[in-house]
């Protein structure tokens, strides 16, 4: 996984364009199952921090999460 989205280097993440918190968004059906893909994470529920990763290989640990 490479991840960006950290302008601070906090590991924190950083400010999005709302800086208004939404629910988390995902569907059981979801695998990172291959290379290219993107998703985004948070600080905890429904927070939706700044930051993102792509996947650069199969990553089961994501699974439905």
């Amino acid at each position: 996984i490479a991840e960006g989205g950290d302008p601070t280097g906090s590991g924190e993440g950083g400010e999005f364009a709302t800086s208004v918190f939404f629910p988390d968004a995902f569907d059981s059906r979801l695998c990172y199952n291959r290379r290219g893909l993107v998703g985004m994470v948070n600080q905890g529920p429904n927070t939706n921090a700044g930051q993102f990763f792509f996947t650069l290989g199969t990553t089961p640990e994501l699974e439905k999460k």
